[in-house]
């Protein structure tokens, strides 16, 4: 990573008066990435591919540039303050050690904000292009689980949100969860790695260096069927020299790893170890990680240095498994080939899920859909009995211009030939007095009374001594009174209003002159299609 040391002294205002005292201005801003291989500019090659380096400011503005396009592409909109923005805010921070300050120290400078997340060296930190995008996009599938007691895609008054629902996405259409699958795929053909080539360059020009064009070989392993993301990778591979070649030349051979996407993770190089911010030239060593001559095993989460890849294998993490997968060798050692002996790859993959809340919402946030395969199709998906099923489309796409889609899920009420209710059932009433005073119930009072369960079923009420009155806002209205005409789409009207529902609040109160009445009410059950066989009797007791 590269920048130019911040903090320089201002003397000077805009209008050219000369300031009181110094200022020193938060920069740099952030660093990005320097020393990409360029065959025609540069005159240093720390990896040690023999591939000329380009590094300085010159080489990290691009890499910015380039981020910037990618966030542009996302959101046209945003304008330069706002990118500027969107890149430091999504920066990895780099404290910085006494051993890693520049050679030249600065004078004292005033610290500005937090050192764990500003330093005159590298501003905010190293920008990521993954957190930055993600920070545009800003994906996420969300939506509700409801019973959909009408069975008509909608979530009418009365349909209950489904709290605790495990809601997970469907990859492979089969509709159950495939909780976690490991897979190993082995690649046992040996491929050869040959020597690098040398450029012929005219007798009259002389190059300070000689000029090499490392050689490149890609292995190939295929993943089928496995369903969800990936979770967890393991990567084994033996490479040895052939006969006559240079087991010391490990410092020449690199190994990538290339997912089915096209995502690049090296797995060895060279290591630069020393003060990160000096010239390349002054890096105290460089280590090597590629091991020849046994078999060797990266992970992807690992404290150990002897199974750690050189860069970050989490990259693959909530990305696809299917596909192929190349192991790519480079060779820059331009006197001996090598050989890849065979290698394997283990993907452990699961499909995402998470859990509805009180209201039955759910979200899949933008970590469980990985920016990199977000575009394309999910579905959402519920494991359901046989005597379930949805109501509702659950599938969706995600896209530029549908990065937050909704997608609601409705279950239909279990099938059942004919709800069974209980003959007659007494609901306790706390504190109650006799008389005109009501007595307040709910259809969860109902349901628990009269139900094996209490999913899939309405009541309606039926003949009542007294008067039985629903909430309906803040009102109660008469749901008792028997109709005064034939009108279809009245009666229609007052049946609407004697069905009791998931969540509604019913009073009942006693005629004046029966309080005691041994019925309050009688009700029979729906399912939706079907009414119980029988009316059950309703009565109150004081506890």
């Amino acid at each position: 990573e590269f920048s130019s040391f911040g903090g320089t002294a201002i003397f000077f205002d805009s209008d050219g008066s000369r300031r009181s005292e110094a200022e020193y201005r938060p920069q740099p801003r952030f660093i990005a990435p320097q020393n990409g291989d360029t065959s025609f500019f540069g005159n240093s090659d720390p990896d040690q591919d023999t591939i000329i380096n380009f590094s300085g400011t010159s080489a990290a503005t691009p890499n910015v540039g380039a981020v910037a396009a990618l966030l542009l592409e996302l959101n046209r909109e945003l304008t330069p303050a706002e990118i500027y923005e969107h890149l430091a805010a999504s920066a990895l921070p780099l404290p910085i050690d006494r051993d890693d300050q520049p050679t030249i120290d600065p004078p004292t400078l005033p610290p500005v904000g937090d050192p764990e997340h500003f330093n005159y060296p590298t501003g905010v930190g190293l920008i990521r292009a993954k957190e930055a995008a993600a920070r545009i996009a800003d994906i996420s599938i969300q939506g509700k689980v409801f019973e959909d007691f009408g069975r008509n895609g909608i979530q009418d008054q009365g349909d209950r949100p489904l709290e605790g629902m495990p809601v997970f996405l469907d990859s492979n259409g089969n509709g159950i969860r495939e909780s976690e699958q490991t897979l190993t795929e082995p690649n046992v053909q040996p491929l050869t790695i040959h020597s690098a080539a040398r450029y012929f360059t005219p007798e009259n020009i002389t190059y300070e260096n000689e000029l090499i064009w490392p050689a490149k070989a890609g292995s190939v392993i295929t993943f089928a069927n496995m369903a969800g993301t990936i979770t967890d990778l393991e990567l084994s591979y033996t490479i040895h020299a052939p006969q006559g070649g240079d087991p010391s030349g490990q410092d020449r051979v690199f190994l990538t790893l290339i997912s089915p996407l096209g995502i690049r993770v090296p797995i060895t190089g060279t290591k630069l170890v020393g003060q990160a911010f000096n010239s390349p030239g002054n890096f105290s060593h460089q280590d090597s990680t590629t091991v020849f001559g046994s078999s060797q095993t990266i992970l992807m989460e690992t404290s150990s240095a002897d199974h750690m890849s050189l860069a970050n294998l989490a990259a693959f993490k909530h990305t696809p498994a299917n596909g192929s997968w190349s192991l790519e060798v480079m060779n820059a050692d331009p006197n001996h080939s090598y050989m890849l002996d065979n290698w394997s790859l283990t993907l452990t993959t699961e499909e995402p899920q998470v859990v509805t809340d009180a209201q039955g919402t759910y979200e899949f946030p933008g970590s469980h859909l990985s920016f990199s395969s977000a575009v394309g199709a999910y579905t959402p998906m519920v494991e359901l009995p046989d005597n379930q099923f949805i109501t509702t489309n659950n599938k969706t796409a995600i896209g530029r211009r549908n990065l937050k889609p909704t997608v609601n899920i409705g279950i239909s009420l279990p099938r059942v030939e004919r709800p069974e209710l209980l003959p007659s059932t007494k609901i306790i009433v706390d504190n109650s007095v006799p008389g005109p005073n009501p007595f307040v119930f709910s259809w969860n009072n109902l349901a628990t009374s009269l139900l094996p369960s209490v999913s899939g079923i309405r009541f309606v009420v039926d003949s009542v001594r007294g008067t039985v009155e629903k909430k309906s806002g803040d009102t109660w209205v008469d749901v008792s009174t028997p109709p005064t005409t034939s009108n279809p789409r009245e009666l229609l009207r007052l049946l609407s209003l004697r069905v009791v529902k998931p969540d509604d609040e019913l009073r009942w109160i006693p005629p004046a002159e029966s309080p005691q009445a041994e019925e309050a009410f009688s009700l029979v059950g729906w399912n939706g299609k079907l009414v119980s066989e029988s009316k059950s009797s309703i009565r109150f007791e004081m506890q």
